[in-house]
């Protein structure tokens, strides 16, 4: 069976799965967005029946901009919730460290309590940016919580600059390639912490106001990816004009658990990181749907939808039944085993968009546009037969039930609408 048969076969059955009505995300009589946000149970705003304890958000409509969704002490925007990672991204304005004179000496500033004092934690989906002449930054946590002979350091990387380059308009980096030590640095954050400060260290003695005047000072704790971005790269570092408001908009994973109590039984000893499987009253308590599971970390209890369903696990039939499709197979690329697939990855966005109207369509019409998509679809097969990527071997082309087996590892509600909400 060809791919493009298997991917349109799978449209198919998803559009025809699509005439039922969208499911619930959150409380009946409880409101559900905020501005342009979702905001699935166990998150929610207003009375304390909509949302679990210790999962309320903020709903900020009071200026004359859309309403914003706030976590904790309001520094943070929500820009996006996710039951299937049990994730939240939020958006931070400007720089860890602050800005302006106070930088010209060595600086130790608290970090976390936006959302560590809240019951979140920083994923390992972050990394740490520092940019600036003659620097070391590094993200702490507290000592006393990481035990006995460690360091408290999260993370750490030093920046540094030559002042022969003053004059010129911006700090030159090798091609395809940022932050390699020379005007900023990266950093990547291995494992889920909860971090306490950032401190900032002069590598060298004296008056540091020429280096301030020279390149801006910045440190970010940032998602993975954001600062990799070259037009918002080139801008934060242009040494004669100052980054625009849109620019220090800086984004951060965040992971997020269920707390025990309201009947849930305290959290087991595990490992750092590490997570088990819940007791069956866990699961019962939590987890409303039937086609649900549960896992228990550190943090606390989450729910997710099994293998082929999509939706909210935490709400009675709250995860539906199988609506993905192979983003994967769409876009190109490896898959796990390392095989390329599709050609290069070039395909085609109309592909795409009608791939994701194929999954809201009703039934009479399904029929046009999956035929629609298997035509674009061969042609991009037959084109990529002809090149260098053309390399899937023909008993693999051939295996829908491994094809079927891929696409369960991409779910259409998280890949179509995050990539949308938050473009790389």
């Amino acid at each position: 069976m060809a791919i493009a048969s298997v991917l349109v076969l799978a449209m198919v059955a998803a559009a025809g799965a699509a005439e039922a009505p969208a499911p619930m995300i959150g409380l009946a009589g409880c409101a559900t967005t905020c501005g342009n946000v979702s905001v699935p149970y166990p998150f929610g705003i207003g009375p304390p029946r909509c949302y679990w304890p210790g999962l309320n958000l903020t709903c900020d409509a009071s200026g004359p901009e859309p309403p914003r969704l706030l976590l904790g002490d309001g520094t943070l925007r929500v820009a996006e919730i996710s039951l299937r990672n049990a994730t939240v991204r939020v958006v931070r304005s400007g720089s860890a460290i602050g800005s302006g004179s106070a930088l010209a000496s060595d600086r130790n500033v608290s970090f976390g309590g936006g959302f560590v004092g809240h019951g979140y934690m920083l994923s390992n989906g972050n990394e740490l940016v520092l940019s600036g002449c003659n620097l070391v930054a590094t993200l702490v946590e507290d000592v006393v919580s990481v035990g006995r002979g460690r360091s408290g350091v999260i993370s750490g990387c030093a920046s540094f600059c030559s002042f022969r380059d003053k004059k010129v308009d911006s700090v030159g980096q090798a091609t395809g390639k940022y932050c390699s030590g020379m005007a900023c640095c990266q950093a990547p954050i291995n494992y889920h912490s909860s971090p306490t400060g950032v401190h900032l260290r002069w590598l060298d003695a004296g008056n540091h106001t020429e280096a301030l005047t020279f390149l801006p000072t910045y440190v970010f704790v940032a998602e993975e990816g954001w600062f990799d971005r070259r037009p918002l790269a080139d801008e934060l570092l242009n040494v004669k004009r100052s980054p625009s408001k849109a620019a220090l908009e800086v984004p951060i994973v965040l992971l997020w658990a269920v707390k025990p109590g309201q009947g849930l039984p305290r959290v087991p000893r595990l490992p750092a990181n590490a997570t088990a499987a819940c007791s069956g009253d866990a699961r019962r308590v939590l987890c409303k749907s039937e086609n649900s599971v549960c896992a228990v970390g550190n943090l606390g209890y989450t729910c997710q939808c099994q293998d082929g369903y999509y939706g909210n696990p935490y709400l009675a039939n709250g995860c539906q039944g199988n609506a993905k499709v192979d983003l994967y197979l769409l876009q190109g690329g490896n898959n796990d085993d390392g095989v390329p697939l599709m050609n290069g990855g070039q395909v085609h966005q109309d592909v795409v968009k009608q791939c994701v109207i194929s999954m809201s369509v009703s039934s009479h019409k399904t029929m046009d546009v999956s035929a629609n998509v298997s035509t674009q679809l061969e042609g991009i097969n037959a084109s990529a037969h002809e090149g260098p990527m053309a390399t899937i071997p023909s008993e693999m082309a051939a295996s829908s039930l491994q094809l079927q087996e891929w696409s369960r590892r991409y779910s259409m509600e998280e890949e179509i609408l995050m990539s949308a909400r938050y473009p790389r």
